[in-house]
Formats: C-alpha cells, structure tokens, sequence
C-alpha cells in the first residue's frame, strides 16, 4: 500500500509539473485555459475556477491541458490558434521545459545530500573514501535473502566476527567468497551512514552469472557539493542523464530495427510501480533520483515528433511557420487523435510485457 502512495505521489509529481508548464506558459500569453486535468477520462470530480476546469480523471496514467483554440477552430483573440506561431511553440515545448526545471531542482538538491559516483578501481585505489559497493542482487539469491541491497558498501567479511577479511580489489572479495562456498559468512556493510551485519551462506553452484551470493559489484564514492556548487553540478548531472537518456532511447530504436524489440528494457506503469518498489528500500534519496530519471525520460518522449503528444503538435506549427499555411483543423484533429489511440495501444502493450517481465 506505501510503495503504491509513493507510485501516485511520483505520478502526480511528473503529470502536474509537465501540464504546469502548458497552463503558465498560456496563460501567461493570454490564451484561455478551458481544463487542467490529472489522468485521462472518464472525469471522477471537477472544479471551475474562473474559465478553467480543474478535473480529477479515473485513469491516473496521464494528464492534460485543453487549451483553447487549440486545433485552430476558433477566430478569438484568447485562442490558441490566433497566436503567432512563435507563441504557440514557446506553449508547446513548456511541458518539457518543466520537466527538464523539475529534474535539476531534484538533482541540484542532491548533490548536497551526496551522489554515489562509480569508478574505475585503478581511480578507487588512491582514494580513502571509496569502497567497494553493492549495485545489484539477484532475487532470491543468498544476499537477496539475507537482505542486503544496492548501494550497501562492503566494510568486511568472515567466517566469524573475529576472524574478518578487508577486501582491497573486487577480485579479492569475489575469490574469498568463493573459496568458502556453503560455509556461513558474517559481512559487514554501510547502509546509509550505519553499519550493519549480515549472515548469508555463499552456493557451490550459482545460476550462470549470479556468483555464489548473487551480487554485482563496483567501486564508488560519495560525492557531496557546498551549496554555491550545487547550482552548477545540478546541471552537469542533468545534462549526463539527458544525453545518457537519448543514447538509450537510440540504441531502442536501433534493436526494435533490428527485430529485438521484445527485449529492449522498456517500462509503463506496472515496470515503474516494480522499480519504485525496489528504490523505495534505498530510501528518499534514491526515490528523488529516480523522480528526476523519469522527469528527464518523460520530458524527451513528450518532444518526440509523433501525434498526440507535444512533439507532434510541436512539428504541426513548425511546418506552418515554414509554409506559411495553415493545416487544415479537421485534419490536424484526426492525425493527432489517430497518435494518441497508437499511444494508448503501445501502453497497453508494454504493460502486458511488463506484467509478463515480473511473473
């Protein structure tokens, strides 16, 4: 029940903050607002408020802004498609531009709070406060089973609370671990600022490429930014997961070409209520992270040119401006309504995939 009042609040968070951006960003060049909505229809509960109605919807896997004019039907000084085409672009691209604002708010935030940074162990091996750290566990592997999660740092280890290995390489721990398959192991790690001891018994035979505790490993270390940093190092990390965001969805698109598309890692709603689940047990700082991941995922899929969402409309007004005519309404209405029943069959694709992922 928490891990799904989590997955709305994010939700929430993401939808409003996009559709703030198209209400402001309309209103503040005078362009009527006819209804604000959190999810799609059916509507659940509506509030007018001046010439806008602020809608509750039954479905909460979306949002929307009804701008006005916005399909050119109407001659109004307060129409959307009275504007100039520059004003139009500036409302459609708004959406993104809020969400990219929310992710470094987020990431800015966090840099003061510490960002785990990977490294190479040559890099780790002349730092003091580098260590060698969880990044992943098998479900229902010995470490899994004993309860240790990503981002836990491995202090030590040992057959006994006496007798206790320090790793000092990756290798070493792997090779130790190993050495003592079905034997019981106290391990020693830092979670979140506290030490905390584990006891797990490695396996002889480990699935291929789980290891005998189920872990992936990796060195890393905190880095923290002063709050005058902050500013700057909020849109370094911004820029990293917007450009780490576009190579994904590239190489997406690459394998979908090359017919792998059932096995590119895509995820809809039930995907991202599992991964709010599993970062939810790393605590806030993880469920900030991935707040920004996703606002950064949702801004760049929003600004893609296809009907029905903002980078479609957005390529509409474009080609105007260019040609200097404007699209028919009709067919604007029908291009853009035909985008989005292919959306909502994509998502409901993903969602059977996601739900065939998980079980």
């Amino acid at each position: 029940m928490i891990t799904f009042l989590i997955f709305f609040a994010l939700l929430f968070v993401l939808i409003i903050s996009h559709e703030c951006g198209h209400f402001f960003a309309a209103r503040a060049f005078g362009i009527r607002v006819d209804e604000f909505g959190f999810g799609l229809p059916p509507r659940i509960i509506g509030v007018r408020k001046g010439p806008t109605l602020y809608s509750l919807n039954w479905l909460p896997f979306g949002g929307f802004v009804r701008i006005y004019g916005e399909e050119g039907e109407s001659d109004d000084p307060d129409s959307f498609g009275k504007k100039s085409a520059k004003i139009r672009l500036l409302v459609l691209v708004s959406g993104v531009a809020a969400n990219v604002l929310l992710a470094y708010f987020v990431f800015s935030f966090l840099t003061t709070r510490g960002i785990t940074e990977p490294l190479l162990e040559e890099e780790a091996l002349g730092m003091p406060d580098a260590r060698i750290t969880i990044v992943e566990t098998a479900p229902f592997s010995p470490a899994f089973t004993a309860g240790l999660q990503a981002g836990d740092a491995v202090l030590q280890i040992g057959e006994t609370l006496d007798r206790v290995f320090v790793p000092q390489t990756i290798d070493g721990l792997q090779k130790y671990i190993a050495a003592r398959a079905g034997q019981s192991l106290v391990l020693l790690v830092l979670r979140d600022g506290s030490e905390i001891f584990f006891s797990l018994e490695p396996r002889a035979a480990p699935p291929p490429g789980e290891g005998p505790i189920g872990v992936a490993l990796s060195w890393t270390r905190i880095e923290r930014a002063a709050w005058y940093e902050a500013p700057i190092a909020g849109a370094k990390l911004t820029y990293q997961a917007t450009a780490n965001t576009v190579s994904g969805f590239a190489m997406i698109i690459r394998d979908v070409f090359r017919g792998e598309g059932r096995h590119v890692p895509v995820a809809g709603p039930v995907g991202i209520f599992h991964i709010v689940g599993d970062a939810k047990k790393s605590g806030l700082d993880m469920m900030l992270f991935l707040t920004a991941v996703l606002s950064i995922n949702l801004a760049l899929i929003n600004i893609l040119p296809i009907p029905g969402l903002d980078g479609g409309r957005f390529a509409f007004v474009l080609a105007e401006a260019v040609t200097r005519r404007r699209i028919s309404p009709r067919i604007s209405a029908v291009v853009h309504g035909a985008g989005l029943a292919f959306l909502l069959t994509l998502m409901i694709l993903i969602t059977y995939l996601d739900i065939a992922r998980i079980f």
